[in-house]
């Protein structure tokens, strides 16, 4: 057996370890690339419920569109809650109680569909203070995640309750 019959077998087990790492990091790749889709369009969706409730201030919007904007922002996060990180599987529920403490029923639609009729609370600074804290608190937790590295990806986003 000479040196190159080595250099071969050499160059063989190479490509087969080489074959088999990229498979792995593959497969750990898929999970978290869902992961990653899942918080970008949970923010997304997120974003429409911070563009209802921060101009309530000057202009309470109508029980429809309070409705309409949660119901969607609800089925799009049942949709996605299995693939997102732990720390945020709450943020459907954390939003909806926010949510609800201020605007009251129409909050709910998702939930019981007659409470898009039911009129709005009139408005309230405290719980609009407090409900806009948390989104904003929501969507950075969810933005941070999304920039962190890979040796930090543990979601702090609190529940509302908290």
């Amino acid at each position: 057996m000479d040196a190159e019959f080595w250099v071969a077998v050499a160059a063989v087990l190479i490509s087969v370890v080489a074959l088999i790492r990229g498979e792995i990091l593959q497969r750990r790749g898929g999970p978290e690339a869902a992961r990653r889709r899942a918080v970008e369009n949970a923010a997304e969706a997120l974003g429409a419920v911070v563009a209802l409730i921060e101009h309530a201030d000057t202009k309470m919007p109508s029980s429809s569109e309070i409705s309409a904007v949660m119901q969607n922002f609800e089925r799009e996060c049942l949709r996605l809650e299995p693939m997102l990180p732990t720390g945020a599987r709450h943020v459907r529920v954390s939003v909806r109680q926010a949510m609800a403490h201020f605007f009251g029923p129409p909050a709910c639609g998702a939930i019981d569909p007659t409470a898009g009729e039911k009129p709005a609370h009139p408005f309230d600074r405290y719980w609009w203070d407090i409900g806009t804290t948390y989104l904003d608190h929501a969507r950075n937790c969810l933005g941070a995640w999304l920039v962190d590295d890979r040796r930090n990806r543990q979601m702090r986003l609190l529940p509302y309750y908290l």
